[in-house]
Parts: C-alpha cells; sequence; structure tokens
C-alpha cells in the first residue's frame, strides 16, 4: 500500500503507473491530486482524487488493459464522445485515447495483467475477454445492474485499500481473488460453462479439493490456487462444491480453518490463541473472535478455560 500527492502537473504524470501519456491541466487554478494505491500480483489498484480537469492524449506502457470506474465524477469526453457520470474509461493494449477529464475526479483504476483473467478463468486466449471490454467501450452509460455491480465492487476494494494494515499475504491473494471475480462478474454475466460439467465429475472435483485441504491444514493457498490443484476453473470448483456440498469452497476453508484452530487450542495449551490463529493465515483478531463465536458459541479464551 502507498500513498502520493503532488501539486504539480509534471509530478502527477511521472507517477501515472502503467500509463503513457501526455496530460495538459485545462481549468485554471492550482494542480493537486493524491492516490493511494495497491499492488497485487499481476494486479495494480489506484484511487485518484484530482482537483482539476484534466485532457490526456496517450496509451498503456505495458500488456495490460486498463478499466477506470467513477467513484464521483461529472460527464467526461473520449474521442470527443460524450459519457454519462457513472460510464466507464477502459483501455486495451496498443489502443491510444483523447479523454478530457472534469474537474473533481475521484476514480479507482484497476490496471490488469490478461494472463492473470486467462490463468484464473480457465480461458485459452484473451479474445473472449477483450470483446467483453469493446462492448463495454460502447456504453455511455450503465444499466441499473451494471451500476450496482460497479458500486459493490468499488465499495469492497476502497475498504480494502482503506485498512492497509490487514493485509497480510494470504489476504492480499484472497482479496486479488474476490476483487477479479467481481470484475468478471461485471463484464460478464452471460451463460457460464459449469452447466457442461457432470455430477460423476463434481463429485470427483469436491473430493479432489478436499483431499488437498484436509492434506495441507496450514498451507496458505487461494481458492484460485485450488481450483489449479484440481484442474478445472474456479467457477467448476464452486460448481461442484455448491452442488454437492451446499457450501462454497471459501465457506468451507473457512470453516475448516475454525475447526482446526479449536483443536490446536484444545491440544496445546501452552501456545498463545494469537500464534495459532496467526499460523493458519488470521490477520484480524476481532473478526477471529467473532466468527469462532458464531461458529461455536463461545471465544477461543472459552475454550481454552475448559
Amino acid at each position: 500500500m502507498s500513498y502520493f500527492e503532488c501539486n504539480s502537473i509534471e509530478a502527477y504524470i511521472d507517477n501515472l503507473k502503467g500509463l503513457e501519456v501526455d496530460a495538459t491541466q485545462i481549468s485554471r487554478g492550482k494542480f493537486f491530486c493524491q492516490r493511494k494505491s495497491l499492488s497485487l500480483p499481476l494486479l495494480e489498484i489506484n484511487y485518484w482524487h484530482v482537483q482539476t480537469s484534466i485532457l490526456y492524449y496517450g496509451g498503456l506502457a505495458q500488456d495490460s488493459f486498463l478499466i477506470s470506474f467513477p467513484v464521483s465524477r461529472k460527464s467526461q469526453k473520449v474521442d470527443g464522445r460524450v459519457l454519462g457520470e457513472n460510464s466507464i474509461l477502459a483501455l486495451l493494449p496498443d489502443e491510444e485515447r483523447v479523454v478530457l477529464h472534469p474537474d473533481e475526479v475521484l476514480s479507482l483504476d484497476f490496471l490488469v495483467n490478461p494472463l492473470l483473467f486467462r490463468y484464473y478463468f480457465q480461458w485459452d486466449n484473451t479474445d473472449r475477454l477483450f470483446n467483453l471490454i469493446q462492448s463495454l467501450q460502447k456504453k455511455s452509460e450503465l444499466s441499473t445492474q451494471k451500476q450496482l455491480q460497479s458500486k459493490q465492487l468499488i465499495d469492497h476494494t476502497l475498504n480494502a485499500i482503506g485498512n492497509p494494515n490487514r493485509l497480510s499475504d494470504q489476504s492480499m491473494l484472497d482479496l486479488r481473488d474476490s476483487i477479479l471475480l467481481k470484475l468478471f462478474k461485471f463484464l460478464d454475466h452471460s451463460v457460464k460453462d459449469t452447466k457442461n460439467v457432470n455430477s460423476k465429475q463434481r463429485v470427483v472435483i469436491a473430493k479432489r479439493a478436499l483431499d488437498y485441504i484436509h492434506d495441507n491444514p496450514q498451507t496458505k493457498f487461494t481458492i484460485l490456487e485450488l481450483s489449479n490443484r484440481c484442474f478445472c476453473s474456479l467457477r467448476t470448483l464452486e460448481y461442484a462444491f455448491r452442488t454437492i456440498l451446499d457450501i462454497t469452497p471459501k465457506e468451507y476453508l473457512i470453516k475448516r480453518r475454525l475447526n482446526s484452530i479449536k483443536r490446536e487450542i484444545q491440544i496445546y495449551d501452552g501456545k498463545p490463541i494469537n500464534r495459532i490463529a496467526m499460523d493458519y493465515g488470521v490477520v484480524n483478531a476481532g473478526r477471529f473472535s467473532r466468527d469462532y463465536f458464531q461458529f461455536f458459541g463461545e471465544y477461543p479464551s472459552e475454550t481454552r478455560g475448559k
């Protein structure tokens, strides 16, 4: 997590991560901007607050795509087209755009390596992804459903950026997974390929996942990594868990983790409870204590006192 602020357009240009653009201040007044950044594996997130109107010309400096969500701003112009207040600015590799931003812009930018999407959703190439983004570029306004999905993604991400001290290595990977899943749902809500997985295959996938989880109780891994261990996409894994176990993989991992922690609290009387919890990837002690009580009807200290 990093924080940056500047009062010159030159410094601002120098700190446009992943972009290769020329920028000119349009409105009068002192230039000022703030940026909070969070770097995750193959994913860069920037939360911008710029207080002057700017004209941009250029594109991306790397083989990634950019999607910029408005947190608060007026209409913008992209290549001369007027886009509404809730419109999305999307930029693909090798594209150049002329963008006119209004005064007082708060935006949340996601700079994503396409390989991450291919890896995450088991796609053979990036054509489908880029087609979805190109479709998004044509929209001057978002539908009510898309606005809701956009808000959910923004709120989820800003909450994480606002609490950087809670992010361990494991929680950063979990955050990346949850953000990508929300971003994917925003881009594409069409029928998924999980319908093609028969019941026998779902049982095999669920058993394979359970075997790996039980054989590696303290291993810190994401749902994405678990799906790769099961040789299936994340959506196929989730579909298998829901149909076979009536629970999501994430929910199962949380419950399994709580059970394992309780067992160690009972066995290792001299080991601090917070140390046991940390060994299982817990970083928020208050949240852990509440989850533990909701699940077992008692606090960790009460378990140890028995």
